[in-house]
């Protein structure tokens, strides 16, 4: 075993751990903690209101649905906040993994008929754009039930 070996291993082990923060990256759901709260919100907005409607307690300066809604609204923002950052640290590792896959090509490696295309260029900081966009969706969609109860449970 010569020098070579060694690096060729070690390139391959890299591409192995950016392979696993790639997949670590895609466990992070914020979209579905999210989901959970801002449901959760929503009854407990109603929940609220049913204590307050017989207690001799002083009214909040705003209605507990609106309160709700508004932290809904902020656990949404702190969802895609989080969802976006993690995205973006995804790109980054996958931008890292192409200077291992430049060195196997150096060294002569057939990346062609491993992998069925080259040194991939540079992604951009939208490359995930398709699955951003079903968590996003997924998110604004969890702000309904508490919005429902704000407009519609007065």
């Amino acid at each position: 075993m010569g020098k070579d070996d060694d690096e060729m291993r070690f390139a391959l082990g890299v591409l192995d751990d950016h392979r696993r923060l790639i997949a670590a990256g895609k466990t992070q759901r914020w979209d579905i903690w999210a989901k959970t709260i801002n449901v959760a919100l929503a009854g407990a907005s109603v929940t609220l209101v049913k204590l307050q409607e017989g207690s001799p307690v002083k009214q909040l300066w705003v209605s507990p649905q609106l309160m709700f809604f508004l932290i809904a609204i902020v656990v949404s923002v702190l969802a895609i906040c989080l969802t976006g950052q993690v995205t973006r640290r995804m790109t980054a590792v996958r931008n890292d993994s192409r200077k291992s896959l430049q060195y196997l090509a150096d060294k002569q490696i057939d990346l062609d008929a491993v992998t069925g295309e080259g040194v991939p260029s540079p992604y951009p900081w939208y490359y995930d754009w398709q699955e951003l966009f079903f968590y996003f969706v997924i998110v604004f969609v969890s702000l309904i039930p508490a919005f429902a109860v704000w407009v519609f449970y007065r």
